[in-house]
């Protein structure tokens, strides 16, 4: 029998997890990443530091969502990543005050209560907002402070990357926001909290390591510095060409960045249906803060005595200056190492015209305003080395940091979910055709194990390895289903939701608590907390 192949178009998390599962279920596999390296938006670049190089991430560094298909990736590859309680530091008074955001987080959750499967496009509610956009509706809300607009402006720069939201529409945003925090971040009308995360050691550039090499260990090949110029589909196959070679193979996976794979970036013959295209041009990209500082120290000074817990700081952004770095910063040190890693994401027009060696310092002194102690703020100024890493570099083949849907585009109709609908033998993957976490590293996998098991199922390849991949898709979709309100938990007077539940996750929590379970309260509480988040 001839063996079938897939060609897998980029090299991010979620075409790297397609590669893996097809492979594993007998389909030969080659991903074809446009730039020099591996990992999309998820990779970790080296920092020199003494007689060191240190990996640093500069694209996605949590796992945040813990549902069952991260899990099963990271256990199948055998490369967890380690379990973190960030010191959250909201210098902004403004999301102290998040009640527009509550609002917005209600209307997601409305939209996703009122249909099934994530098919949000059904939703009554998601229609009324949809045409709305985020800054128009706050203008409506005369009657809230002008801090809790500030709050959702902040939260979507900061945590979204998104500078403006009068393109932003109602929907996508509180579909975005209730998505991204439902397991994350404790929301009411009076504080946001989070849960414990998750990150590799050497950042996420380790990952990303680890699954290209079991890729390659199953017979898969995995290249970089390869655009895909031309995607051409005849009866019965399908060629795959790039500057230096054509590929025939009978499936093909598209797993980059959704504006670039109609738009200029690959040609296609015959061309993509029309509800393809139409997705493809709905999709905005938003290119900042796509400036990476990262500055080494010689030791973590900003951490408390004794302390684990790495920092992480949402600024004032009514204090921005516009002229010099400013941004969210995050304190990526690792556990038991000597020197401080700081970096700071910024946006690229407040230090246009500098030099590195400006921007560098400028860096420090934005640390530096985090401190009272003059001696602290010294020593921000005294760091050791540096890296500045920009992802406008990466164009046209990374042409943005985040994306979004811009209010009123078509990406649904009554034929069906086009986001994810395959056109002949091409497929598409990618985070932001995930049905949850989207743009986000659990979004990414989630989609990439899905798109795979469309694959296998077109070309019936091995259905057992498969079809534990699909059982874990539909675990993490029961998963994600939540009863209502807010329930009092007795974790440290916090407050998470009450999950559904199925057997296998409960026999996940059983064996945790019997392993540790030695007369230690205070260990078991902090584990079933864990657990639960």
């Amino acid at each position: 029998m001839t063996e079938k192949k897939v060609v897998i178009v980029g090299g991010g998390i979620s075409g790297l997890t397609s590669a893996f599962y097809l492979q594993r279920s007998g389909l030969k596999t080659v991903v074809l990443e446009a730039c020099s390296e591996i990992g999309g938006r998820t990779r970790s670049i080296l920092v020199k530091h003494q007689d060191e190089e240190l990996s640093v991430s500069i694209g996605g560094t949590w796992s945040i969502f813990q549902n069952w298909a991260t899990k099963k990736l990271y256990k199948d590859v055998d490369c967890e990543p380690e379990v973190i309680q960030p010191d959250i530091k909201f210098v902004s008074p403004h999301l102290y005050y998040p009640f527009l955001l509550y609002q917005l987080w209600c209307i997601g959750k409305k939209i996703d209560s009122e249909v099934e499967s994530s098919k949000w496009w059904l939703s009554d509610t998601f229609y009324d907002n949809h045409q709305i956009s985020v800054e128009y509706w706050m203008k409506s809300k005369w009657y809230c402070w002008n801090s809790t607009k500030q709050a959702v402006r902040e939260y979507f720069l900061l945590v979204e990357n998104y500078p403006s939201l009068e393109e932003i529409s109602v929907s996508w945003a509180a579909l975005l926001l209730y998505e991204r925090t439902r397991d994350v971040f404790n929301i009411s009308g009076d504080t946001i909290k989070l849960s414990s995360v998750r990150r590799w050691r050497g950042g996420t550039g380790t990952f990303i390591k680890r699954l290209t090499e079991e890729i390659r260990s199953l017979g898969g090949e995995v290249h970089a510095s390869s655009p895909v110029k031309k995607i051409t589909q005849k009866e019965g196959y399908a060629i795959v060409e790039t500057p230096s070679d054509q590929i025939i193979c009978d499936a093909v996976i598209v797993a980059t960045a959704m504006n670039t794979c109609a738009i200029g970036g690959i040609k296609y013959e015959p061309t993509l249906p029309e509800h393809s295209v139409n997705v493809c041009q709905s999709i905005k990209g938003t290119q900042d803060p796509a400036l990476n500082v990262i500055l080494i120290f010689d030791r973590p000074f900003w951490r408390e005595p004794g302390s684990k817990k790495p920092i992480f700081i949402l600024p004032d952004m009514t204090k921005c200056s516009k002229r010099g770095v400013f941004g969210a910063l995050m304190d990526l040190t690792e556990e038991g190492k000597d020197y401080g890693i700081i970096r700071i994401l910024s946006r690229n027009a407040f230090v246009e015209g500098m030099s590195e060696e400006e921007i560098a310092k400028s860096a420090a002194e934005f640390f530096s305003q985090h401190f009272e102690d003059e001696e602290d703020k010294k020593r921000c100024k005294q760091f050791q080395s540096f890296k500045i890493f920009d992802w406008m570099s990466q164009m046209p083949y990374i042409p943005a940091v985040t994306f979004h849907f811009a209010i009123g585009s078509l990406v649904k109709d009554s034929t069906g979910d086009h986001i994810r609908k395959p056109a002949g033998r091409i497929f598409f993957g990618g985070s932001e055709r995930a049905r949850c976490a989207q743009n986000w590293i659990e979004g990414a996998v989630h989609r990439g194990m899905e798109v795979s098991v469309e694959v296998v199922d077109y070309l019936e390849g091995d259905t057992k390895i498969i079809s534990e991949v699909h059982d874990t898709l539909i675990r993490a979709d029961k998963k994600r289903s939540k009863t209502e309100g807010f329930i009092p938990s007795l974790f440290g007077g916090k407050n998470f939701f009450m999950e559904d539940i199925v057997d296998e996750a409960l026999e996940d929590f059983f064996d945790i608590t019997s392993n540790i379970w030695n007369n230690n309260q205070t260990s078991l509480l902090n584990a079933i907390y864990d657990w639960v988040a």
